[in-house]
Parts: C-alpha cells; structure tokens; sequence
C-alpha cells in the first residue's frame, strides 16, 4: 500500500473552514442559493480553491458496530421529508471552504459572520458550528480532484442533478495528548479505506456494488483526515471525509474484517464518536 496516500504537515495551503449547521426544511433551498451567490464572489480570490456545500441525508449504522440487520437503516432518515409539517422539520448543511494560499484573518472572519449572518437572516439557524482543520492525510490526488465528484454544474445556486454517489463525514475526539500515535494509526486505516473493495476478484479490482443483501463494496472514491488546527480543553476533533459510490458500498465496508481490524487500534484513543453522517452534495463552486 506504499503511496496510496499522502500526508500533509499542517500549513496554510491546506486548510478548510468547516461549518456544520442547522435550519429549517422550509427555508433550506433559499439558503442555499442565496448561498451560493455570495460564495461565487469568494472564489475568484485566488486564495479559495472551492467551496461545497452537502445536505445531511442519514446516518450510518454500521460505524457504530451494530449488527447487520440494522445496516443502512438511518441512511436515509433524513433524506426526502414529507412536503406536510415542515414548520418543524430540520435540515441540516456542512459547508466545506478550501483555502490554497495562507489564510488572511480578516478575510476568514468576514466568511465566518457572512455565512453566520446569511443562516439567521435568511432562516431562523438553530445550531451553528465552525471549526478551522488541516489535511494530515488524503489519498492519491484527493486533495487536487476535490471529493471525486464530477458535477453537473449550478445554475444560479439551484441543485446539482441527484447523484448516487454519497460524503460521508466521521466526527470523533480525541485527547490532544495522543495525537501523535492517532495520527499515524488513522493514516493506516485510510490506507485501507482507499484500496479495499469485495469481492476482491472483481475483474475491473473496483468491486461490485453494495446492497441490503449483499456484503459487496466499491472501493473509496476519495478518502480524507482533517485535524482541528488547534485543540479545546485538552481535546482535539478530527474528520474522517470520504465520498463513495453509494451509502451500501459505505455501510458493507465497514462490516469487512480488514477494516474492522485497523479501526480496532483506534478505539482506545477515541474519547467522544464516532458519528458518521451522510450527505448528498447541494453545489460546488468552481
């Protein structure tokens, strides 16, 4: 598995503004195009390499651990809410920022408050986090593709054509202390991520994909670790992003043995998670 990935000691090229945050289902299209039109804006700065934005659409289970026959059974939880009562159904949105050049703060304070002020003009926003990460580990040209993802493109901040393919995003803590060791075992198990898929003869070696009732998988389209620049109370968060074909190729490859045996060397440095959502992704700019 030598270069299947690549690691990136924390500096200014490689930096993402994170923000995770909740609206109501009633006004989440009008933000996300008034959205889209102030970013469009922010790009064309040479120091912004993308922006994305993803709507949360289930859970996964089988990141839990859970027994098969719960596989798959949040996937979708979120994903395609009833047009009745949506005064109070949520939506939930990840925003990801790429920056390429060092990050003026005065520029990152002024996206901060415009997206934070966009969310509560446009819609009463109900949760809203941000945090700044860093790259640690990324596998071969995910960084320079973006997520994988070839887009259909934007019209005027409306939303991409559906796509099968799936972000998913693994949150957990970890105690600054160990984020030496953690980060050399949670390159290992990218390693695994990027280069597995079932059945292992498949003749394209991509695998098949995955269903309820099969323990097939496509291999990763893109696998990412993200650290928190800097640590809160002693603690570090990190993010597990990868973009798959399809939330069944997710859920059946973290039911395979080889995974589950490099997420073991992990489990005792995790102090909160790990939660995995998953998200189909609204736009990107460019």
């Amino acid at each position: 598995m030598h270069g299947i990935t690549q690691t990136h000691f924390p500096d200014a090229s490689n930096l993402t503004r994170v923000y995770e945050l909740q609206v109501n289902a009633l006004c989440a299209t009008k933000f996300t195009a008034k959205l889209y039109a102030l970013a469009q804006p922010w790009v064309e700065q040479s120091f912004i390499r993308e922006i994305r934005v993803k709507r949360l659409i289930g859970l996964s289970t089988m990141v839990k651990n859970l027994p098969l026959p719960y596989k798959g059974v949040l996937a979708h939880a979120y994903d395609n809410f009833p047009s009745t009562n949506l005064l109070n159904t949520p939506a939930f949105f990840l925003v990801l920022v790429r920056f390429i050049s060092p990050v003026i703060p005065g520029v990152l304070s002024t996206i901060d408050q415009s997206v934070e002020t966009l969310a509560k003009e446009t819609c009463h926003v109900q949760d809203f986090y941000r945090g700044l990460f860093t790259t640690i580990h990324a596998g071969v040209d995910a960084l320079s593709q973006g997520d994988g993802i070839i887009s259909e493109g934007v019209d005027d901040g409306h939303d991409i054509d559906e796509d099968e393919r799936i972000t998913v995003l693994n949150h957990v803590l970890v105690a600054d202390k160990d984020t030496t060791v953690f980060d050399q075992l949670v390159g290992q198990l990218l390693k695994v991520a990027q280069v597995t898929f079932q059945p292992s003869s498949s003749s394209f070696q991509d695998g098949l994909p995955g269903g309820p009732d099969n323990a097939f998988y496509r291999k990763a389209l893109s696998t990412e670790i993200l650290r928190a620049l800097t640590p809160i109370d002693g603690v570090r968060a990190y993010l597990m992003h990868g973009v798959w074909h399809s939330e069944w190729d997710h859920e059946n490859s973290h039911a395979d043995p080889r995974f589950l045996e490099a997420a073991k060397a992990l489990a005792p440095y995790v102090i909160e998670g790990p939660v995995e959502p998953f998200y189909r992704e609204v736009w990107q700019i460019p």
